[in-house]
This record gives C-alpha cells, sequence and structure tokens, in this order.
C-alpha cells in the first residue's frame, strides 16, 4: 500500500435535529456571529428563523447577511466581509448550499486577514488561520462543510476562481437532513449529481489513496441507490438522509484528493449561462469519463460495481458510463448542451478557460489539450 496524509479537521454532527445545536456550537467558537445565507430558500424553508433562534438562546450576538447569490461573487463576498468587520464578528455560520457556504468561507478570510479576494486565488495563499466556520448544508450535493475550497465567480474575467487552504476547513459541519425536505426535484437531482461528480473525480484523480478511495465508492454506491427515490418522492426522510450523507462523504473525498477534468470543464457554463453547477457537470460527465478511461479501465470497472453494474475489467468505462446515463434518465436531468440554452459559438471560449483551471488539470489520470477539451464540449453539445 502507497503512503498517503488524509486530513479532515472538521468536526461533524449528522443526524436529524441537529440543526437545533448550532447556537451551542457557535457560542464555543465566539460570541458574535454574522450568518450567511441566500436571499430565499432559508428563509422559506424556515432554517434561518431555526439558526436564528438557537443562536440568541445561546447567548449569541448576531447579524444575517442574506445577500448570496447562486455561484457567489467577489464583489458579494466582499460586502459581506466588511459587514462582518464593522460588527466585530468572530464566527461566521454558513447557511444554504455550496454558494452560502462558500461565501462565509471568503468572508471569514478577508474579515480577519483583509485585503481583497483575489489575494487568495489558488493554494497555499492564506498563511495564518481564518475566522472559524460553521457550515449547516441545505442541500445535499456540494459537500462544501467539510472541505477546504471555496469557489467564486470573478466577473471581471468572466470565471470560476477557487480558493484552497487547510485553514478554510469548516471547524463544525451540522448536517440536518430535514434541512433538504424543501428542495425541489430538480435541485435535488443537480446537486445529486454533483456529489456524485465529486465521488467519481476523486477516485480517478492522480491524487486518488487508499482511504478516500473506501468513501467515493460508498458514496457512489448510495447516489446510484437513493437519488432517485429523493428526486421522487422529496418527503421521503430515509432517501434524503442518504443523499446527504453521500454528499458529505464526497465532500471528504475531494478534500483529499482534489477535482479533476470534469470541474475543469463544468465552470465556464455556469459562469457564462447561470446553469446549476451540477447540471454543467451532469451533462458533461459522461464525455469526461470517456476521454480518461482509456487511462485507467480497472479503476472504471471498480465504479461500475459501485454503479451496480458487473466488473468487467473490459469494459468498465463504457459500463460505468451506461450506468451514470441511466441514472440522469432517472432523475430527468438535460443529458445536452443545447437542452441548456448554451450556444455553440460559445464552446471554443469554454475550451480556453478550462485550460486556465490548471489545478482541476493537474489531477486529471490523463492530460488534456485545449482541442481535446473542444472536443468534449462539442461531443456533449
Amino acid at each position: 500500500m502507497r503512503s498517503f496524509h488524509f486530513l479532515l479537521p472538521t468536526e461533524v454532527s449528522f443526524g436529524e435535529g441537529s440543526i437545533t445545536r448550532v447556537g451551542q456550537e457557535t457560542s464555543r467558537l465566539g460570541r458574535r456571529a454574522l450568518v450567511v445565507t441566500g436571499r430565499k430558500s432559508s428563509k422559506r424553508s424556515g432554517a434561518l428563523d431555526t439558526v436564528v433562534g438557537s443562536l440568541k438562546k445561546a447567548g449569541v450576538t448576531l447579524e444575517v447577511f442574506d445577500q448570496v447569490e447562486e455561484n457567489p461573487s467577489v464583489e458579494t463576498v466582499e460586502l459581506g466581509s466588511s459587514v462582518a468587520r464593522k460588527m466585530g464578528c468572530d464566527v461566521i455560520v454558513g447557511l444554504g448550499g455550496g454558494s452560502p457556504m462558500d461565501a462565509a468561507k471568503g468572508m471569514a478570510v478577508l474579515a480577519r486577514l483583509g485585503g481583497s479576494l483575489g489575494d487568495y486565488f489558488g493554494s497555499a495563499r492564506i498563511t495564518s488561520p481564518v475566522l472559524p466556520v460553521v457550515a449547516v448544508p441545505t442541500t445535499a450535493g456540494t459537500g462544501s462543510e467539510v472541505t477546504p475550497y471555496a469557489v467564486f465567480v470573478d466577473s471581471h474575467k468572466g470565471m470560476k476562481k477557487s480558493v484552497a487552504s487547510p485553514y478554510i476547513f469548516p471547524r463544525v459541519a451540522l448536517l440536518d437532513p430535514r434541512l433538504t425536505i424543501s428542495m425541489p426535484p430538480d435541485v435535488t437531482a443537480n446537486t445529486g449529481i454533483d456529489a456524485l461528480s465529486h465521488a467519481v473525480e476523486g477516485f480517478i484523480s492522480t491524487k486518488a489513496q487508499p482511504a478516500s478511495d473506501i468513501l467515493a465508492l460508498e458514496a457512489v454506491g448510495i447516489i446510484h441507490g437513493h437519488l432517485p427515490q429523493a428526486v421522487a418522492h422529496g418527503d421521503d426522510i430515509e432517501a434524503r438522509t442518504k443523499v446527504l450523507y453521500a454528499s458529505m462523504l464526497a465532500g471528504m473525498v475531494i478534500a483529499q484528493t482534489g477535482t479533476t477534468l470534469l470541474h475543469g470543464v463544468g465552470y465556464a457554463p455556469t459562469t457564462k449561462y447561470g446553469i446549476p453547477h451540477g447540471l454543467s457537470n451532469g451533462v458533461l460527465m459522461p464525455k469526461v469519463m470517456a476521454f480518461n478511461g482509456s487511462a485507467d479501465q480497472e479503476r472504471f470497472a471498480r465504479l461500475a460495481v459501485a454503479l451496480g453494474q458487473r466488473g468487467d475489467a473490459t469494459r468498465g468505462t463504457k459500463l460505468a458510463i451506461d450506468a451514470i446515463e441511466r441514472l440522469r434518465d432517472e432523475v430527468k436531468m438535460p443529458t445536452r448542451l443545447r437542452d441548456l440554452g448554451i450556444q455553440e459559438k460559445d464552446l471554443e471560449e469554454f475550451a480556453r478557460q478550462t485550460m486556465e483551471h490548471t489545478r482541476n488539470l493537474a489531477n486529471n489520470i490523463r492530460q488534456v489539450s485545449w482541442e481535446e477539451a473542444l472536443q468534449i464540449y462539442r461531443d456533449s453539445y
């Protein structure tokens, strides 16, 4: 067995009712909290009221920043960090899907260290602790509650940019499956496929390791077995619990392995067209897998087994792709870029942007050229 390093400093509390502990957990880390959330969903579901009530009961002074958009912008994060500094915030609570949790991480960086968000794009740019973050996911997809990454839209460049550092791991993650019941079917499908992409990418990453492999295959199997039920019957708490658990496992995977080519090609459609990240990944996943398959058929055969297929090492890639395409159909996900309103003339620019995501490409098991990235987009169109 080869050597590996596994880091997961986040304290996780998983189960129904865990949201009620947010006041208790936050008060251990600070006394003045900025609650970072989206514009509508946490209010509509009642999750924001629950969090605010729990914080107040624990004696935590708070302000709510509810301006985070899907795919959070640099400007939004910098605005939130100014609110945090003005109120003397010493802990940040991220409530929502990946966007509010990523925004909370970005605000934690700027509120403690200052500067602009662009100063921290990339990895190893943060060299000292940031404000502690308590993450409370309300979707089951990004796994941001257990990762050292945050992704933002740089509107000046028209691209997604990431911040990566062990310092932005949330200190505490509270995963309450009941918070995901309010997700409509399309959001459930998109976020679930996002979690699947994390598990698949982590398993075939150049940084894959024995411990992350176990988590990745477990996540793939759970999502394959339970996502269709969660989409079709949103009030099925068992299905919701399973998918949230798998999303967390997949987040733990990419915390070790990073993401790969699929995220590299998936970013551009979300940035230009506002397409949900998981939807973009889901449309592109089969063609990316086909591109990577020749590099390690044995790994894809193991993926195929996790997806309920036979472990035929000579046909592993095709079996895994077929299973994922059937899963997409089951959750009624669009299958072509053209179905998302994307114009073919944008594909060359998408490929150019893909080549700038060097961290993702470095993790991929097969090197990719601009021409090959473009072909993936064309084959998915």
